[in-house]
């Protein structure tokens, strides 16, 4: 009985602490006004087809102009593979 009740009290402590984990992760992704750019080195030329051609609806034009001239002008490389 005793075992059970020692059980029982750390899956409680271990669901709070999850719980806790999971509503700061949801005020990260609330406070995000923006859309993020996520750049995967296997999907970069396809990315960056996506960011041009929503520059002005899903991305701010600057930003997105930056990206462009960084990866296209400037020929940046991710890291990685």
């Amino acid at each position: 009985m005793k075992d059970q009740s020692k059980t029982k009290q750390t899956l409680i402590q271990k669901k709070s602490s999850l719980d806790k984990a999971s509503e700061y992760a949801e005020s990260i992704i609330d406070t995000v006004r923006e859309p993020l750019i996520v750049l995967d080195q296997d999907l970069k030329e396809e990315a960056l087809v996506v960011i041009g051609n929503h520059s002005d609806s899903k991305y701010d034009p600057k930003v997105a102009d930056a990206y462009l001239k960084l990866f296209r002008e400037k020929g940046y490389q991710l890291e990685g593979k």
